[in-house]
């Protein structure tokens, strides 16, 4: 049986092994802001290639263990995926944290996976599929708004084939990718052209997405490129221009959007001066936001050794905050760190910070060890990203965990080089 397996193997040709590793990487860098069926699909598919391609090269295998057994953050999951079970167990509803655990898997898997197969010398392209995609997102969001806006007068925010601050997220490290390719003096003219348009349609989707979270974050990986980058400062400020000239039209034009704008101060105002008067349709998002966070610190102190169990803080919700959205079994406290402290307990929220924290330090490492487009990409990408959670907690979604541990393997590949020597005849997978 098994003389007839390698026989069926070896009539495999390595060069149909190898253009399928590449398509499933390809398709799932097109995809990844667009679907998620699709996306896991192709990572499925770039398992079995993978798979196929040890049992066809029996030297693959210990070469593709050596490789999995030193990603750098290898240990960090290990530890974490320790700290879910065990917050599991603790929880106070554990057949609905287990059941969320195949998800986690999933996100892990996708990273040891991704950091396996994406090589050198494939990198570039990959980052040109995963552009391509989120460009399509970006006109998925463009049509949404507008589609809203001119047939009803109403503002419908961009959301792509997600929840609008997820996509702004994802969006802000896209656009960040087609900043930095704009200017990198190396690319053909017409490239250019094209990283030009692509910067348009993707910071219009974000720009329409109206999601201030995001928008910080995506200020400090623009400062951090304002700072390492000088070549980019020019297209920034021309690229800042538009943004104003763009909000100041709707802003005179769009009821609807005024009020959204206009009445940001006054949210604000009621955080500072909680006994100031609130005026009709203020926004109340910002006081929401402190309001959730001051109950979820009071949901550590009351499940501070296992947590609630990942996935159950709607089973307390209600208890500790009022309803949100008519919605008293409300999931999240809009801050990854303290949702995932309420959710492992502070043991396993220190873990959860670490898993974060190793994150940022390995984009940093890549930076330091190779200075280039995706090196830059992904430091300023990770730390934008970062900022984020705090405001939001959507890393537990696999589409944005596979959008950075995407970003996170192209600029580890750029800048340790795993090149032909590590690839099936010569070639990068």
């Amino acid at each position: 049986m098994t003389n007839f397996f390698q026989n069926k193997l070896a009539k495999i040709p390595q060069k149909l092994i190898d253009n399928v590793y590449r398509f499933s990487l390809y398709l799932f860098a097109i995809t990844v802001l667009i679907s998620i069926t699709v996306c896991e699909a192709a990572l499925i598919l770039l398992f079995i290639t993978a798979f196929i391609d040890t049992l066809k090269n029996k030297a693959k295998s210990a070469l593709y263990l050596k490789n999995m057994k030193n990603n750098p953050l290898l240990l960090i999951f290990v530890v974490y995926i320790i700290a879910y079970i065990t917050s599991s167990i603790g929880g106070i509803n554990p057949s609905k944290s287990f059941s969320y655990l195949d998800s986690e898997l999933i996100k892990i898997f996708s990273c040891l996976l991704l950091f396996l197969a994406i090589k050198k010398d494939i990198s570039e392209k990959i980052s040109n599929y995963y552009l391509a995609g989120a460009v399509i997102a970006g006109i998925i969001g463009i049509w949404q708004f507008a589609g809203s806006y001119f047939s009803t007068g109403d503002i419908l925010r961009a959301h792509g084939k997600m929840n609008a601050v997820s996509y702004a997220e994802t969006m802000s490290i896209a656009l960040i990718l087609a900043c930095v390719k704009l200017v990198n003096s190396a690319i053909n003219p017409k490239l250019k052209i094209i990283y030009g348009l692509s910067c348009i349609l993707i910071g219009l989707g974000f720009v329409l997405g109206l999601s201030r979270g995001p928008t910080l974050g995506l200020l400090i990986s623009c400062a951090m490129l304002f700072f390492f980058l000088p070549k980019i400062r020019k297209p920034f400020i021309i690229g800042f221009i538009f943004l104003i000239s763009g909000s100041s039209f709707l802003y005179y034009n769009s009821p609807v959007f005024r009020t959204k704008i206009s009445s940001v101060p006054q949210g604000i105002i009621q955080i500072i001066n909680p006994q100031s008067p609130q005026k009709q349709k203020m926004d109340t998002t910002s006081i929401g936001r402190i309001t959730m966070w001051k109950a979820g610190i009071k949901m550590i102190k009351d499940y501070p050794l296992f947590g609630t169990g990942p996935y159950n803080v709607d089973k307390i919700f209600h208890h500790y905050h009022a309803p949100v959205d008519g919605r008293s079994d409300w999931p999240d406290v809009h801050n990854i760190y303290i949702q995932k402290t309420i959710e492992l307990g502070i043991a396993g929220g220190l873990v959860s910070t670490c898993l974060l924290l190793s994150i940022l330090i390995l984009s940093i490492n890549t930076f330091k060890s190779a200075k280039n487009t995706y090196t830059i990409w992904n430091f300023a990408g990770i730390l934008g990203f970062l900022i984020m959670m705090l405001t939001d907690s959507s890393f537990h979604l696999p589409r944005v965990a596979f959008s950075i541990y995407l970003m996170l393997a192209i600029a580890y590949a750029q800048a340790y080089g795993a090149v032909a020597e590590d690839s099936p005849k010569n070639n990068a997978v």
